[in-house]
């Protein structure tokens, strides 16, 4: 049975979100793969890939930014202003035909706000130098050296995303979460066919 047009604000939010589901388990893949990669090179062992660090942090950042679109499609977390009412009937909207999630991970913000806010840490770091020596990026299967701060850190060991020696999101609970939704995504397509869910008022404008 079809989804109905009414249906097609829900239908193109939902497959929005699972986008950006499919992206985090597909990096989370690629960042597997590299752990491997860069363990069998402490071991002394080249299995021909090439994974550069910089790469690494590429597939990182991917990652923490469709867990923050996620986050701002399903929930109105800090956000105020004259969008609101909008914001919060299309998160009310979304998350009742998902049946209420709790996806605690995605919604985690340290780490994100940290590598995306890196000139705010910067401006506290420089200010005080509470620190001997820093690394922009660190991928390696030992940790940094004591008095180093890595600001962008891939945690091979513990296959977490982290920054600094203590904000860290580790990378299978939130495939799991991310999992889940998609999961919870696909059920929708079919409450959609029968149930109607009204994500906007027609006809409202934000001035």
């Amino acid at each position: 049975m079809p989804i109905p047009s009414t249906n097609f604000p829900a239908t193109m939010l939902l497959l929005e979100i699972d986008l950006h589901c499919k992206t985090i388990i597909r990096t989370a893949e690629w960042l597997n793969e590299s752990a491997e990669h860069w363990t069998a090179l402490s071991q002394g062992i080249d299995d021909g890939k090439t994974m550069p660090p910089i790469a690494i942090v590429a597939q990182c950042t991917a990652c923490l930014s469709s867990a923050a679109s996620i986050r701002r499609l399903l929930f109105i977390a800090e956000r105020r202003g004259k969008r609101l009412p909008v914001i919060e009937k299309r998160c009310a909207a979304l998350m009742d035909i998902l049946g209420s999630p709790t996806i605690p991970v995605i919604c985690s913000v340290a780490v994100r706000n940290s590598w995306e806010h890196l000139d705010e840490r910067l401006d506290d770091l420089l200010s005080t130098r509470a620190f001997k020596s820093y690394a922009d990026i660190h991928v390696a299967a030992e940790p940094p050296a004591v008095g180093t701060i890595a600001l962008r850190r891939f945690d091979l060991v513990r296959m977490e995303i982290r920054y600094g020696p203590t904000e860290a999101i580790a990378l299978e609970p939130l495939v799991q979460e991310a999992r889940k939704l998609a999961s919870l995504i696909a059920k929708a397509w079919t409450r959609l066919e029968t149930e109607t869910c009204i994500v906007y008022s027609m006809g409202a404008t934000i001035e």
